[in-house]
């Protein structure tokens, strides 16, 4: 009776665990609903999984946190009455991205959690891009209009250069046995399609910060996962990853090649800003375009801090609306840390870097201890990157973005859950 009641808080906790993959980018309702049925399950297991948390460094900066949340919502609500409502609604705004604790346990078992996880998310985001998709404005997007496919623009570069990446990655574990041929080839080219299509989504975003980050990522990720295919001693599958990585070279050359026209004019777009920007003449900087906006705007957010650098203005003060109406041109800063510093202070900092090293240090025991393979490991490495990059010139806490980090987060977690279940 007992492991019929196990089996069944198990199998609710890894349909939550498969639901809210699939629905991070396609629906928030089913994401919600997958992290319910997880907490709901989780709470069944809390005495396990309390003697594996306690006295864990990441669930001390999740107590430590949310003592301080707590004072300095009160605080920020008796000194700005004006933003009550919001002050209110950045709870779940921040504490849901803490979320990843308990969705770390139902990664736990093995590493076939995180690839069924993980292809359920890819196969979630393409069916968000088929079903949100106006498809009649595709040719317009494909001429050089901005388009997010059913996302904030700046999310879907993020997004898609994620999917990208995971593609290159796991290409060897896509195409499968290359002496099954006919199969083999089917696979590459349903691999050099899924491949176009996103590289085609990243270029329509036009997100500088995305394609900035996929410049200073890709490289040495991709090199490191060239350099363990060369010294592979399966000769005839690295000649085949070979091929397709030519293949691959041609295909993202000719893409590029036909979309240089709008990457150009996205490029030259800053190039004002750029050319007083490398000088530091920050004044003669113009108020227009993308990049001469957050020079300004970023110039503000940093004298804002430093009147309260250490208990910052509030968890729900969007600093630019205490602008002027005439000056206001921005919600945000459109720069996460930044916007951290200045919501939260040095402080709130502290406890963001203390997790982040904690969730670092936690991946990379998971590869050392060989419980994660090169590639999921170079993935997971590579998004965290991507979204650390991203950071510096965005700031979103929609829910997709939230799911988003929390699947990251929870995955990398997740061998630390292990190692300390197996000292218990």
């Amino acid at each position: 009776m007992i492991n019929k009641s196990e089996n069944i808080v198990q199998w609710t906790g890894l349909t939550g665990l498969y639901l809210f993959s699939f629905s991070i980018f396609l629906s928030t309702s089913g994401g919600n609903i997958g992290i319910a049925l997880m907490l709901f399950a989780y709470i069944f297991q809390f005495r396990s999984a309390w003697n594996t948390l306690r006295g864990d460094a990441v669930f001390i900066l999740f107590i430590g946190f949310a003592v301080y949340f707590t004072i300095r919502i009160i605080w920020a609500v008796q000194e700005f009455p004006d933003t009550t409502e919001r002050q209110i609604d950045s709870i779940a705004d921040w504490l849901y991205l803490w979320c990843f604790i308990f969705v770390a346990w139902w990664f736990k078992s093995g590493k076939k959690q995180i690839s069924i996880s993980l292809g359920l998310a890819f196969a979630g985001f393409l069916l968000g891009i088929i079903y949100s998709q106006d498809w009649s404005r595709i040719n317009m997007l494909l001429r050089g209009t901005r388009g997010g496919f059913g996302h904030q623009i700046s999310l879907m570069g993020l997004f898609s250069g994620t999917a990208t990446l995971g593609l290159l990655l796991m290409g060897p574990r896509i195409l499968g046995n290359p002496k099954k041929t006919f199969l083999f080839i089917s696979r590459l080219l349903l691999w050099l399609a899924l491949l176009g299509v996103n590289i085609q989504i990243v270029v329509i975003t036009q997100s500088l910060t995305t394609w900035i980050a996929m410049f200073i990522v890709f490289p040495p990720i991709l090199w490191i996962r060239i350099s363990h295919w060369v010294k592979s001693k399966h000769i005839t599958l690295w000649a085949y990853n070979s091929l397709a990585g030519l293949l691959i070279v041609v295909a993202a050359g000719t893409l590029l090649y036909k979309n240089l026209d709008t990457i150009e004019k996205r490029i030259s777009s800053q190039m004002e800003t750029v050319n007083h920007l490398l000088p530091l003449n920050l004044e003669e900087i113009p108020y227009t375009g993308g990049l001469g906006i957050r020079v300004h705007i970023y110039m503000y957010g940093i004298n804002r801090f430093l009147e309260r650098p250490f208990f910052g203005w509030g968890p729900g003060t969007e600093i630019t609306k205490l602008l002027d109406k005439s000056q206001r041109t921005l919600d945000h800063l459109h720069n996460t840390y930044l916007e951290v510093l200045v919501r939260f202070g040095g402080i709130g900092m502290l406890f963001m870097i203390g997790v982040m090293w904690c969730i670092i240090r936690s991946l990379w025991g998971g590869y050392k201890s060989l419980n994660l393979l090169i590639d999921y490991f170079l993935f997971i490495s590579g998004a965290m990157g991507l979204l650390a990059i991203w950071s510096f010139g965005n700031f979103r806490l929609s829910t997709e973005f939230r799911f988003y980090c929390i699947i990251l987060n929870a995955i990398a977690y997740s061998f630390t859950i292990r190692k300390n279940q197996k000292g218990v």
